[in-house]
């Protein structure tokens, strides 16, 4: 058996990768990328601003990939003729930042499908531009599937919070409730993640080599799958959700342990921990910081708003942040396709497995946390080490020599 993630991938899903490349011929993705953009105009709101940022995203991929300026300039046409459906369909959409976003990719996608058509041939940039806001609409209509309607744990990651020194999603919160311009701008960022995995493939796309773009759609596509496994094991809300009478003014007072679980409205997402915006926006950086130094600050901006506004909106606790570095250092190490199994992805992927499960092992069992003081150690270390072994991981690998 071939242990290399990549290799395995294209031989679970040869055809995905097939369309990726531009592979596949004849008209595959064309009428599902026209009846898709058909299908979002007349039903999905404009306001949705998750699937707003996934389709800007698909329009920014599109427009990445150099068109013909005559495609270019046929995609805010149709543009408008979705504007238009929309309208009749839905009625006037709610105007946000990412709302022209979301024509524009409507726009993008059948534009797409119809080169396709006319070409008899998918375009290799039709898969990546249909797979973001595809996997949204798969999402939010298999939610049942993949996210628990179990009781949150959010008592015990409260408790861990506050062994950790203090409630950081209450100061936050705070600090938004007071100005709320600042908490629309996070609003706005944190809504933007879709966009930013655009980026990151739209990046590597003038690249000699397909192995970046494809290291994107293997985590686009096997993410999702892992998480929804943990938030079985540890449902966790977040405290906006939690303790919506209190939050963010009031921190509630702790029960004795055994901390009592939550039970909330089956439609509430169990999808805290580990915090996939918080774990995107690292896997986000690591992919962009070496294209340039512009890339670096922009990505690393990035990161340091996915932290404020993922806690300060209420939608995670600090925990949830932790347990992301380790978990997504592990994902990183699996799709380093140009690296050796040995040496630091063998320790990046053993160690951020090892260190995912014991985590939710050790905030299952609250009584066997133990000090304040090792806790912060440990959480330190969950964060460091992975971050350390990912640039080891990121060097230039050295020429080999002939003897």
């Amino acid at each position: 058996m071939n242990f290399s993630s990549v290799s395995w991938f294209r031989q679970a899903a040869p055809s995905a990768f097939a369309v990726g490349s531009g592979r596949l011929r004849g008209w595959t993705l064309s009428p599902l990328m026209i009846g898709l953009a058909v299908y979002m105009s007349c039903y999905w709101p404009a306001d949705t601003s998750f699937l707003s940022h996934s389709l800007a995203g698909a329009f920014a991929i599109h427009l990445w990939s150099r068109p013909q300026p005559s495609e270019v300039a046929l995609i805010p046409i149709a543009a408008l003729l979705f504007l238009v459906l929309y309208l009749v369909r839905q009625g006037v959409p709610a105007l946000y930042v990412a709302t022209p976003g979301f024509f524009l990719g409507l726009g993008s996608l059948a534009v797409l499908g119809i080169r396709g058509i006319r070409e008899r041939k998918s375009p290799p940039v039709a898969f990546p531009a249909l797979l973001l806001p595809t996997a949204l609409v798969v999402t939010v209509l298999a939610r049942p599937l993949w996210t628990p309607a179990d009781p949150a744990w959010d008592w015990a990651m409260l408790a861990f919070d506050a062994r950790l020194g203090g409630q950081l999603s209450f100061v936050l919160g705070r600090a938004f409730a007071r100005e709320h311009w600042i908490a629309a701008i996070h609003q706005e960022l944190y809504n933007a993640l879709p966009l930013g995995m655009a980026f990151l493939y739209a990046a590597h796309m003038g690249a000699a080599k397909s192995i970046e773009r494809q290291r994107v759609i293997i985590l686009l596509l096997t993410t999702p799958l892992l998480c929804a496994l943990i938030y079985r094991l540890v449902p966790v809300v977040g405290p906006k959700f939690a303790f919506p009478d209190l939050y963010p003014w009031r921190v509630p007072t702790l029960p004795r342990m055994p901390y009592p679980l939550i039970s909330l409205n089956p439609e509430t997402l169990r999808n805290g921990l580990p915090s996939m915006h918080f774990g995107w926006a690292l896997l986000i950086w690591w992919g962009l910081y070496r294209r340039s130094a512009m890339w670096a600050w922009v990505s690393g901006a990035f990161v340091v708003l996915t932290v404020i506004a993922t806690l300060g909106l209420g939608q995670h606790y600090l925990i949830d942040l932790i347990v992301a570095v380790p978990f997504v250092g592990m994902l990183q190490a699996a799709v380093a396709e140009e690296r050796s199994w040995r040496g630091a992805r063998v320790v990046l992927f053993g160690g951020g497995l090892l260190a995912t499960m014991a985590w939710i092992w050790v905030l299952r069992q609250p009584d066997a946390w133990g000090s304040g003081t090792v806790l912060v150690l440990l959480s330190a270390l969950s964060v460091a080490v992975p971050l350390w072994l990912v640039r080891k991981l990121d060097r230039p690998l050295k020429p080999r020599t002939v003897q």
